[in-house]
């Protein structure tokens, strides 16, 4: 008998809409996703997500849930609303609807913290995001080391001043909205209603708003002792494939054992581009969240995961190749390929 997972991804795209059933759909497993989502800015018709879950969900084997399509439509929806909280709140009772009427069910969820991009465009912000983002972000930057007492290269008031006042309140009190249902979702473990909960960082860095936002919710996963049900670590678009490979493994009672070979041992300590934690740390999670088990011997592994990544900064893609020597003289490739 196929067991039936129901997904309700991030959003449209197809890392997100179309990957999950291409690579794990097969003969013991059925995923059934909704028929439409949002569009980019245009969120999805919350209602018909509503429907979807309680149909699918009352004869489903697992649950993997984006909850920022549950609650705001989508990834994008979830940077450009203006709903109030307590609604939001509101709308996450559908998932104790949901486990009251299947209490068998296995639910994986993830939700993300808003990212504070540090250039300026709207293209997935709001409208003010175009001539004030990279502000916005620094603002954010002098306030986060403002707090931990560090010096910052400009002074807050001079970086608040150049941002007008009505956009600074609009994006804050958005973010604060935000973080409230990050804080709430932590809740739905808490009451078993979630048997397992991620919160991804989405293009995070050191310093700043969602810098702020993560260490107010690690404090509560550490307080509500969630540490063994709640992983907050850097990512977004690969969560609910990393979610589903947990769904399997944990539906076939397996926890494969993983064994990560880097071409530079250096590249551990890098801080990768859009990401504020080692390379090292976050890899542990990401195969932790996977359902599958870190092991220091590459005789005892079921899975070797080769990790190239260079040993200074990373590049962006337009960069490559980089003519960096970190790049180049510091990987040992042929050692990787003769490994």
């Amino acid at each position: 008998m196929k067991a039936k997972i129901v997904l309700l991804p991030l959003d449209e795209r197809p890392c997100n809409y179309l990957f999950p059933q291409k690579l794990f759909s097969h003969d013991d497993i059925e995923i059934v996703l909704p028929k439409k989502l949002g569009d980019k800015k245009i969120s999805a018709d919350l209602n018909k997500i509503d429907n979807f879950l309680t149909k699918e969900c009352k004869d489903a084997t697992g649950l993997i849930i984006s909850l920022d399509t549950l609650l705001y439509g989508g990834l994008v929806s979830s940077r450009i609303h203006n709903e109030k909280e307590d609604t939001l709140k509101e709308r996450l009772q559908i998932l104790r609807d949901i486990r009251r009427e299947n209490p068998g069910l296995i639910i994986y969820a993830f939700n993300i913290i808003m990212r504070c991009p540090n250039y300026s465009s709207s293209d997935e912000e709001p409208d003010y995001y175009e001539n004030y983002g990279r502000e916005i972000h620094e603002i954010g930057v002098a306030m986060h080391k403002s707090h931990l007492g560090i010096d910052n290269i400009l002074p807050l008031d001079e970086i608040i001043e150049k941002v007008p006042e009505r956009y600074l309140n609009d994006y804050i009190s958005r973010r604060k909205v935000n973080r409230e249902l990050n804080l709430a979702s932590l809740g739905l473990v808490k009451e078993n209603i979630v048997d397992a909960l991620v919160v991804p960082q989405d293009d995070s860095c050191k310093y700043g708003y969602a810098a702020i936002d993560q260490r107010d919710i690690r404090k509560a996963i550490i307080e509500n002792c969630l540490d063994d049900k709640v992983l907050m670590y850097p990512g977004a678009d690969e969560v609910e494939l990393t979610l589903m490979s947990r769904m399997i493994n944990t539906l076939k009672g397996k926890k494969p054992k993983v064994y990560l070979k880097y071409a530079t041992e250096a590249a551990k300590n890098i801080i990768p581009l859009y990401e504020g934690n080692m390379l090292a740390g976050t890899l542990k999670y990401h195969v932790l969240s996977a359902g599958c088990q870190l092991t220091e011997s590459y005789e005892m592994a079921d899975i070797i995961m080769a990790v190239t990544a260079p040993a200074g900064n990373m590049e962006e893609a337009i960069n490559q190749p980089s003519k960096y020597p970190e790049y180049y003289a510091e990987r040992n490739i042929a050692e990787m390929f003769d490994f």
